[in-house]
Parts: structure tokens; C-alpha cells; sequence
């Protein structure tokens, strides 16, 4: 598997090098996505450009660079359950075919755009591969996940859970 690495210290955790990894926000702070990436440890060889959305494909070339024994289930896992937050705006995963690079991305969207974008749209998972080893109905039914809707509530479900939890409140943030 090809090795791609981020600038900056070794990651202690899987989470932490995606929290890396997605800094970057759009300029009307609607969307994280990625940062540089190189393909040399010493990273003096860029291997894609800050700004753009990551294929699994990559994904799993970047975490298995530093966590190489992490599999597909994990990073989806680990990507879902990924919340960015960012002046008091919460983003959430999202996932869709690019027609681009024709695969499978993954980036982060600003929580009310996400939200409008899911209720609005009759958007089916793609069962193409492109020119990737996954669709992204491939990669979400690693956890049992359907269709969008059913990712979108997940998640939102997982953060309010969450927030519960740090606040002993329900629904306060």
C-alpha cells in the first residue's frame, strides 16, 4: 500500500491525524477538508494540494502509513464519529462519488448546510467504483448504514448523545 504522509509530528492516535488532516476550511466556512499531503516521510514531495476531498482510497493509504494495522470498518468508524467544530459551528462527515477523480470522498460539512443538503436532495448511494477498490455504499455498509439519511442521523445522534454526556443536559451544547 502506498505510503502518504501529513507534515507535522507523528499522530498518536487515529483520531488526531484526521483532526490534522482536515483543517482546512473552505472561505465561507462551509466545508473542512483536507491539508497537503507528500509522499515522502520527510514530506519535501507533495502528493495533493491543500483543499481538496479525499478518497477513502487515500484515506486508507494515510492512516495505514501511521496506524497500519487499521482496516476499512475502522476508518469509517473513526471518520463518522469525527465531529470538527470550529466558532461554535459543528461539521459533520459526509460522503459522496466525485466525478472528478471518479471515487468515492470524504470531507466535512458545516452542520446546517449538511442538514438542508440531506433533507433536500433524493441522493442515493453511489454503487460506483470509479477508479477506487470502494463505492461509498460499499464503505458505509461496513457499519450497517443505508443510505444518507440514515448516515446524516447517525451522526447527529452520536453528537447529541455526546453533548449529553459533557453537559448532563439534553440538546445543550
Amino acid at each position: 500500500m502506498e505510503k502518504i504522509y501529513i507534515l507535522g509530528k507523528k499522530p498518536e492516535t487515529i483520531n488526531e491525524l484526521l483532526r490534522t488532516l482536515y483543517s482546512y476550511v473552505t472561505n465561507d466556512n462551509s466545508i473542512f477538508k483536507a491539508i497537503e499531503t507528500y509522499s515522502d516521510e520527510e514530506c519535501l514531495t507533495p502528493q495533493c494540494s491543500t483543499c481538496k476531498n479525499r478518497s477513502f482510497d487515500d484515506l486508507m493509504c494515510i492512516v495505514n502509513t501511521y496506524f497500519p494495522d487499521t482496516n476499512e470498518a475502522t476508518l469509517i468508524t473513526e471518520l463518522m464519529n469525527l465531529m470538527i467544530t470550529g466558532d461554535n459551528n459543528k461539521y459533520f462527515c459526509w460522503i459522496m462519488f466525485c466525478s472528478d477523480i471518479h471515487k468515492p470522498v470524504i470531507n466535512y460539512w458545516l452542520e446546517e448546510s449538511f442538514a438542508r443538503f440531506v433533507r433536500t436532495s433524493d441522493l442515493k448511494l453511489s454503487n460506483e467504483y470509479g477508479d477506487s477498490n470502494y463505492s461509498a455504499a460499499e464503505i458505509l455498509s461496513l457499519i450497517n448504514i443505508k443510505d444518507y439519511e440514515e448516515m446524516f442521523n447517525t451522526i447527529k445522534q452520536k453528537h447529541e448523545q455526546e453533548i449529553q454526556i459533557e453537559t448532563g443536559v439534553p440538546g445543550l451544547s
